[in-house]
């Protein structure tokens, strides 16, 4: 998987940690905002203008950049062969606060097709805290270290870890449902992170149901967890859509094989009868005195 545009990734991911660690105290301070209106700290702008002046100066086939902080950019002459969708620090807050969830995003799309994570040709998921680099390749797998990735073989819910993400939501009865069967429940407040887990096998599944994820931080991952044998849809399992922007939000459902998938979908379709075996179990599970759900 080595071949040029493989290296510079590898080579981004290099850079962003060296840009990172440089900085001190004050680099955790918020500057501005980004297109999206969330609070753009200094380390997120730093980490971009880094990746920005490597292309510019080693990249020899023009190219778009999208990314969070800055939007689109042209950078080379000519017709663009790629976009290259950036999420230069995802996980912001946690890596302002020195909580050890935080990644850097990259998908890599031909110019002349749609935006859609079938059509992601190149992927790399780096590990901030442990400057560790998963790289695929649509087609030819996913590695890390030299290591083929392969999703979890957990089928059942009752023995899946399920990822969600929660923030600014309320759960939904089907979901709180889906909680109570599964095994456990974390919650990371860093899509690349969490998704990237599903690849690995560290977790089963993950769910974004909030309608607020936006492409740059799932576009990369997709490509590891599809080329890891992973399926994800949106959460009435169709195809995820087109891409027409950075500032859109989605739902998603991301897991470790089809056979989990159908089985979350259809915890998720279930509506009227799922409020009254939800609130039978809560008084049930109080009534020992425990806490419900299984967090």
């Amino acid at each position: 998987m080595k071949d040029a545009l493989a290296v510079h990734l590898i080579n981004l991911f290099q850079l962003v940690m060296e840009t990172l660690r440089r900085g001190g105290p004050e680099f955790k301070a918020a500057v501005s905002r980004n297109p999206k209106g969330h609070l753009s700290r200094r380390f997120d702008l730093a980490v971009e203008s880094a990746v920005i002046s490597y292309l510019e100066k080693t990249l020899d086939i023009p190219v778009i950049l999208l990314s969070e902080e800055g939007g689109e950019r042209h950078i080379g002459r000519g017709l663009p062969r790629y976009r290259i969708i950036l999420d230069p620090v995802d996980g912001s807050e946690n890596f302002a606060r020195d909580i050890p969830l935080a990644g850097v995003a990259v998908a890599v799309v031909p110019a002349d097709c749609p935006l859609s994570i079938d059509n992601v040709e190149y992927a790399l998921i780096g590990d901030i805290w442990r400057g560790e680099a998963i790289l695929a390749r649509k087609g030819r797998g996913a590695t890390v270290g030299g290591t083929t990735l392969h999703t979890s073989r957990v089928t059942a819910i009752e023995r899946a870890l399920i990822s969600c993400e929660l923030n600014h939501s309320l759960v939904p009865p089907p979901l709180s449902f889906l909680f109570q069967k599964a095994a456990g429940v974390r919650c990371f407040g860093c899509a690349t992170a969490a998704l990237r887990m599903v690849a690995t096998g560290a977790v089963e599944a993950h769910l974004d149901l909030r309608g607020r994820l936006t492409a740059e931080n799932f576009l990369a991952p997709a490509r590891l967890i599809l080329e890891a044998g992973g399926v994800i849809t949106d959460e009435t399992g169709r195809a995820l859509p087109e891409i027409l922007d950075l500032q859109t939000g989605y739902t998603l459902v991301a897991s470790a094989n089809r056979k989990l998938h159908d089985t979350i979908i259809e915890f998720l379709s279930l509506t009227d009868h799922v409020h009254q075996e939800v609130d039978d179990e809560q008084r049930h599970t109080l009534g020992q005195g425990r806490h419900p759900g299984r967090w």
